[in-house]
């Protein structure tokens, strides 16, 4: 029995972070809210199934089915994942895809149904062993959250979660010491039956994990993704790079891929050809080759517009490589003396340094700019986004705020400039954003006058905004050579107006004009009224609401739908369309398994006691809540989500164990003062984590992780006190306890896919007020619900 829940939850853990791995390939995003989402749905329902019809004592011939099913539910979300056509970035243009979200969640929450159920048969068929059922658990979730952060850099996701289902089955297996087993274990010693049992999806394992079925295992990209569409060149040839829990890095090599954002129209030439690196089949990095062509190409775009400021080659340039490529191609063209390449991957960015022949540096760029010593002439953010237009909605990126841009300035020399490079959107709010936060930034270091210090131009389909450590003294010439590069002017102070839209010509100078009016509100004062009225999000984001991709304004929704045309598929682009579609579905499973056992009792009516329902909800909310606020925090703090969601996870299953072990003195009576403690436990390292945010990411890598791993100890620690004793003191009975378990799975899961939406409008700090908030209404809950009843109430319930 303890080999079962060990080698099963060691399963449901590994298919849970090897589902986000797989999002990310198959998606836009690695959606790990979601996917946690759907792994406590997955629980809350085995826990409803218990409440509605509990097995009986000694129903241990019923694991070797579940053992069987939980191996047989990871095989079928194995092909789930490879032939669902599921995008959601359509979930607006086609009414199927609904339905394809639907069914993907329903069957990804089986392998966490199936494991919850066995756990939960564990529990009832021995009670007298639930601590070493329980340390079983932990041990086996443990090793499945950390086995995929070491096997994902030798295998793919795909071959991963095909051989996650082959835990499940070793307590199946033949023993060849059947004597020797403990009465614990005999149910499953060797057995005919059982090994019947186990030979089907055992075989279906083995099969998928063989030769023959590499195209199953290999996850498909979405359609719109940049590898799918090199695929369809012709002499294209792609390679595996490098592959781990950051993501897979391909090399495409094809004599027909071009990119050129941001071209003069002066440019007459033939473009260079370019190979690709690809992160999980997108975000492509541009490799362009060495020579006088390429120098000719790259001095006539937008990212070689800055490093013509002043008149002289810049001596040292940062590329700050998010997507793109050009930016370094354009400082080996201006004759830059000393080029220092940075991308978040560490792959990608040695691959650069290969290729261009310059130092480089991964992981964390606040801390790159904080311990390095250098002055730079030039730094440039080459960021173009996805291929596919509004697909980083949902992505957590620090580039772009006020205190990136702060950083970024402090290390520019007197006369230096930090250009960020972005695609071109209308209608107009990247832009205004940027812009917003640059000045936000020069308010930050001190600047008397910031809006001197700002331009910002445009291409047919880029735009380049360049702001200055100090203003500018050649302004005009500074004006006359992107006027000589066939440059658009979107904003410069006092600008002439007949300088807009000469050569990229709109209807109207959309771009100029939507700035001139934000510069005349910051200049009266009245910015704030003007973000209020503006028809998208606007305002310069800070470290705690990095999300650029988020734009979109509920209370401007029907203006937002007339203003673009009536075209329903363009709300799509905006990642909170997922969040509230996916939010709406979880909040209606959440209440037909909390409704089940109430309307299909078995055996009994139960009738759990309402305060205590309410406080596992609170606890279960509070719980996510404060788990996915230090996701977040760890996202920013160590570089990578994937990096993140890993400590994170593996961090709070061990430290809420530990405290669940370490609750078992807790009487009714200190119910609330345990669910105090959790919400004091949170509450100090996530006020502390706000405080230190940008203080911690400047450090280096060994002080984060331990920073990081350091608060989620404490804070899951105390997290994990009330629990337990709550459900030992509040629902004696086993069905109570599995309605209980329900009622948190599905609070818990409510609550992990409303983060997002909480950290996009509201921010970090929403999260900690949302979680902070759980934990009191829980310890005013507990404390009601273990006042012992009335004697006529007692002999009634």
């Amino acid at each position: 029995m303890l080999a079962a829940v060990f080698f099963v939850s060691a399963s449901a853990l590994a298919f849970e972070v090897l589902l986000a791995r797989a999002f990310a390939i198959t998606q836009w995003n690695h959606l790990a809210f979601l996917v946690i989402g759907i792994a406590l749905l997955g629980f809350a329902a085995s826990g409803t199934w218990v409440a509605c019809a509990p097995p009986g004592p000694g129903r241990g011939e019923a694991f070797a089915p579940l053992l069987v099913l939980v191996s047989l539910a990871i095989l079928s979300s194995l092909c789930g994942l490879r032939f669902i056509p599921l995008d959601y970035q359509r979930l607006l243009l086609e009414p199927t895809q609904a339905a394809f979200l639907f069914g993907a969640c329903l069957l990804f929450s089986l392998p966490f149904f199936f494991a919850g159920r066995l756990t939960a048969a564990a529990y009832l068929a021995r009670p007298e062993e639930s601590g070493r059922i329980y340390a079983a658990s932990l041990a086996g979730s443990a090793l499945g959250v950390a086995a995929p952060a070491v096997l994902l850099a030798l295998l793919d996701p795909g071959t991963l979660i095909a051989a996650a289902a082959l835990p499940p089955l070793l307590p199946l297996l033949p023993r060849p010491f059947r004597k020797r087993s403990t009465p614990a274990l005999r149910p499953f010693a060797a057995d005919p039956k059982m090994c019947a049992l186990a030979a089907f999806p055992l075989l279906l394992a083995l099969a998928s994990l063989s030769p023959l079925a590499e195209g199953l295992r290999r996850l498909a990209p979405s359609e719109f993704k940049f590898l799918a569409h090199a695929r369809s060149l012709p002499a294209t040839e792609i390679r595996r790079v490098a592959q781990d829990l950051r993501g897979e890095v391909d090399l495409v090599t094809s004599p027909h891929i071009r990119f050129a954002a941001g071209l003069s129209l002066a440019h007459t030439e033939a473009l260079p050809p370019a190979d690709a690196l690809l992160t999980d089949g997108d975000r492509p990095v541009f490799l362009y080759p060495p020579g006088p062509a390429t120098d000719r190409f790259a001095a006539r775009t937008l990212a070689a517009l800055a490093c013509r400021i002043p008149e002289r080659p810049p001596e040292a340039v940062l590329a700050i490589v998010s997507t793109g490529g050009l930016s370094l191609a354009a400082a080996r063209a201006a004759g830059a003396t000393s080029i220092h390449a940075f991308h978040p991957n560490p792959h990608v960015a040695s691959r650069l340094g290969a290729h261009y022949g310059v130092s480089f540096s991964s992981g964390q760029l606040r801390s790159l700019l904080s311990r390095t010593a250098a002055r730079y002439d030039l730094i440039q953010v080459e960021h173009w986004g996805a291929s596919l237009p509004g697909a980083e909605a949902l992505d957590q990126e620090h580039l772009f705020t006020r205190e990136s841009l702060a950083a970024m300035l402090e290390r520019l020399s007197p006369e230096g400039a930090v250009t960020v490079l972005r695609r071109l959107r209308l209608p107009p709010a990247d832009t205004l954003r940027l812009w917003s936060s640059a000045v936000a930034a020069l308010e930050r270091l001190g600047a008397p006058a910031p809006l001197d210090h700002l331009f910002l131009f445009r291409s047919w389909d880029s735009v380049a905004l360049v702001v200055f450590r100090n203003p500018p003294q050649d302004r005009e010439g500074l004006l006359a050579r992107a006027a000589a590069a066939r440059f658009d002017l979107v904003y410069a102070r006092n600008a002439d107006p007949g300088l807009a839209n000469r050569y990229h010509a709109f209807d109207r100078p959309y771009l100029f004009e939507e700035h001139r009016r934000l510069e005349e509100a910051w200049e009266r004062g009245a910015a704030e009224a003007y973000f209020r009225g503006a028809l998208l999000s606007a305002a310069p984001q800070s470290d705690l609401q990095p999300f650029p991709g988020n734009q979109l304004k509920w209370s401007r929704l029907a203006d937002l739908y007339r203003a673009t045309g009536g075209r329903a598929h363009v709300l799509g682009w905006s990642g909170e369309i997922l969040v509230a579609v996916t939010l709406a579905g979880a909040i209606g499973a959440g209440a037909v398994l909390l409704l089940l056992p109430l309307r299909f009792p078995a055996r009994k009516p139960l009738r759990p006691q309402a305060a205590g329902v309410l406080a596992f909800l609170a606890l279960g909310g509070g719980f996510l809540l404060a788990e996915l606020f230090f996701l977040h925090v760890g996202t920013f703090w160590l570089g990578d989500p994937g990096i993140s969601l890993v400590l994170t996870l593996g961090g709070f299953l061990v430290a809420s164990s530990l405290g669940g072990l370490a609750s078992g003195r807790i009487g009714a009576a200190g119910l609330g003062r345990a669910a105090a403690l959790a919400g004091a436990g949170f509450a100090l390292p996530a006020a502390a984590a706000l405080a230190a945010l940008s203080l911690v990411a400047a450090r280096e890598a060994p002080v984060r992780v331990l920073t990081h791993c350091g608060m989620i100890l404490v804070s899951g620690f105390a997290l994990g006190l009330p629990f337990a004793p709550a459900l030992r003191h509040l629902v004696p009975r086993p069905r109570e306890k599995a309605y209980a378990w329900a009622a948190n799975g599905c609070a818990s899961a409510v609550a992990s896919i409303a983060s997002a939406g909480i950290a996009m409008e509201i921010g970090l700090h929403g999260l900690f007020i949302a979680g902070l908030a759980c934990y009191a209404v829980a310890c005013g809950l507990l404390v009601s619900a273990s006042r012992p009843l009335p004697p006529a109430r007692a002999a009634a319930a």
